[in-house]
């Protein structure tokens, strides 16, 4: 019997839960690159003060857009009271759906754009509304097809349908992909 597509991700996140390493390296090796950039600057203190302009304008920038971002899906969030997976779900009504693919597409978009509380919608833009890039939805189909157990092979049997734009053509591409033995 197959496990209910609500318990699938469980594994998943223990997986992540797991995981905590990745920061304590982020920090070792950011560590020695601001300690010789500080070092840097001690010697060479004419420096100072263009690097500094361009890391504050920089770091501006960056705060400037993660507030924009921010308030964006703070907008989406609020208009989205009251959806939640079921209305997504009912999108993609038939017995040739998958339910863990339909739920992997649905909470796994969350987790890449880091906002669990804001409802997906089908016909969300990955580009526009998320701001996931080429790179970015490689990574998410490949998580998203690990999940549910597809394959992304691409072979004269199996070709891709085409440019990914909308949450609903990932889950179309998805659905579409041979399943893997478990």
């Amino acid at each position: 019997m197959r496990q209910s597509s609500k318990y699938i991700l469980r594994h998943r996140r223990s997986l992540l839960e797991e995981n905590q390493l990745i920061p304590l390296i982020g920090w070792l090796v950011l560590a020695p690159l601001i300690s010789g950039a500080v070092c840097w600057f001690v010697s060479h203190p004419s420096d100072l003060v263009p690097a500094a302009t361009v890391a504050t304008a920089f770091g501006l920038l960056l705060y400037i857009g993660g507030a924009v971002q921010t308030r964006k899906f703070d907008r989406m969030t609020r208009e989205r009271s009251g959806e939640s997976i079921c209305q997504f779900a009912r999108h993609f009504r038939g017995p040739e759906f998958d339910p863990v693919v339909v739920r992997a597409a649905y909470e796994m978009t969350q987790e890449q754009i880091g906002r669990a509380d804001l409802p997906i919608r089908p016909s969300d833009s990955l580009n526009k509304d998320y701001g996931i890039v080429n790179e970015d939805l490689d990574d998410l189909a490949a998580d998203i097809a690990e999940v549910a157990h597809r394959s992304l092979e691409v072979d004269d049997q199996n070709l891709v349908c085409g440019p990914v734009r909308t949450v609903a053509e990932l889950v179309w591409l998805l659905q579409r992909q041979p399943r893997l033995p478990a």
